[in-house]
């Protein structure tokens, strides 16, 4: 018998440390039943949602502007070998135009680029919006920046 009360007081000493170690690294269970903190956490979630959402968006946005400026180099690329087996001097309007075409090209990129950044950007604005509002209704303190502080940053000095 005293091999078993041996081996039970192990286990049981192996049991505490393991319940220490959880509470640990995953947070007491007390912590975990605080509903203040599930929904700062659901808030947080919400903002990281928010965020890979307009990262998606960039990606997709860096893609089409390199789809399109490849498409758009190979259309010219196609004008400019026909115009160079006509024999013809490329010189003038006729090359003003050919540079006009090149930066027309470049821009339809760059505003394909601008559109996707604007678009992340209202994805992390409304993300952050509707994780305050969840913040609000739930009564916990939305982040504020230091400027919206204003004059209680002096009185809390004391």
């Amino acid at each position: 018998m005293g091999i078993d009360q041996q081996a039970m007081d192990q286990f049981e000493q192996g049991v505490t440390m393991f319940d220490k170690l959880t509470d640990k690294f995953m947070g007491s269970s007390s912590e975990s039943a605080d509903p203040s903190k599930m929904a700062e956490e659901q808030a947080k979630l919400m903002e990281l949602n928010a965020a890979g959402t307009a990262s998606d968006q960039r990606r997709q946005a860096r893609g089409q502007a390199t789809q399109s400026r490849e498409e758009l180099e190979e259309n010219r690329s196609r004008k400019n070998t026909k115009w160079g087996q006509s024999n013809l001097a490329m010189s003038g309007s006729k090359q003003l135009i050919r540079d006009s075409d090149k930066l027309q090209d470049r821009q339809k990129e760059e505003d394909l680029l601008f559109e996707g950044e604007h678009a992340a950007q209202k994805t992390l604005k409304q993300g952050r919006r509707e994780a305050n509002m969840f913040r609000i209704n739930n009564d916990l303190k939305t982040p504020s920046s230091t400027l919206s502080l204003g004059s209680t940053i002096y009185n809390s000095r004391r």
